[in-house]
């Protein structure tokens, strides 16, 4: 089976109509009808329903576009790295937790690119367990997140715990409730220390999925809500923040994942270097803050 073949039961599955897909692939909707039933032809299985309203998939087709997706991200793989030029030796694919981004993932990103140039860096931005899969799938060689869970050939090591503190666009102390409390959605791990301090019967007024984006919203707005400490500081230091008294910390803990192969490369002995160094200030800041909050 072809990679044309592969990427036309995608476009038909995402468009639900032959024309829409014929459209998106700039081709005629004959050339997709017979595409199609090359496929089925060559898998011995129908993969679409097709009535008036449009097409639907078979349980085969249900069960073939798993491996349709692997084999069109195989191919933007090869792609790519068949692509490098000639002052780049090694593409570097390597997943980031959105919430890791600022203060953390970034830097180390931005320090690796400037030391070794030729390492051309495919950065993919997501959530924990799909970075997880896509790694375990071999489209990723390291992914920096939460929550890992085991997988075979990939070797997981523990970075530190993070600090999530809950502040306030105002100064005031911990209560009970507070109407203006913004919920960020920042994970499995914190959703359970969540349930522990506040009221499970109260459901705050405004909630987010994006760390980033309700950060912007309090400043905006007003409110409070917990963030990590990298994330803030350079606010509660400008007084745009402050720290809610009496407020217990919230920790989240972060971990790199790799595929056994990268332990051969000499070139990633270094990025851990870096990885870890950056792991270090952050580390330091918690120790600084917690000291001066107990003081």
């Amino acid at each position: 089976m072809n990679i044309v073949l592969a990427k036309t039961f995608l476009e038909l599955l995402n468009a639900r109509n032959f024309n829409k897909a014929a459209d998106r692939l700039c081709v005629t909707q004959s050339t997709v009808t017979v595409r199609i039933a090359a496929l089925e032809e060559q898998l011995g299985q129908q993969l679409f329903t097709r009535d008036k309203s449009g097409v639907e998939l078979t349980v085969a087709g249900r069960k073939f576009q798993p491996y349709a997706e692997l084999l069109l991200q195989t191919w933007q793989h090869a792609r790519q790295e068949l692509a490098l030029s000639d002052s780049q030796s090694v593409m570097f694919s390597v997943g980031i937790n959105s919430a890791l981004w600022e203060g953390f993932a970034g830097p180390w990103l931005l320090e690796l690119q400037k030391a070794q140039p030729n390492v051309a860096l495919n950065v993919d931005v997501g959530a924990s367990s799909g970075l997880l899969e896509k790694l375990a799938q071999g489209f990723l060689d390291a992914a920096l997140l939460y929550e890992p869970n085991p997988r075979k050939d990939i070797v997981i090591h523990e970075l530190m715990d993070e600090d999530f503190i809950l502040v306030s666009t105002y100064p005031r102390r911990a209560e009970r409730w507070n109407p203006h409390y913004v919920y960020v959605q920042w994970g499995e791990d914190f959703q359970h220390q969540h349930r522990a301090i506040m009221p499970n019967e109260i459901t705050p007024p405004v909630s987010f999925t994006d760390g980033r984006i309700a950060l912007d919203f309090i400043l905006a707005r007003g409110g409070s809500g917990y963030f990590p400490l990298r994330q803030i500081r350079e606010l509660l230091d400008e007084e745009k923040l402050f720290v809610v008294e009496d407020a217990g910390f919230m920790t989240r803990r972060i971990y790199i994942a790799h595929t056994e192969a990268l332990h051969q490369q000499d070139w990633f002995a270094e990025a851990m270097d870096s990885l870890l160094r950056h792991r270090d200030g952050i580390q330091l800041q918690h120790d600084s803050f917690r000291q001066a909050i107990h003081a």
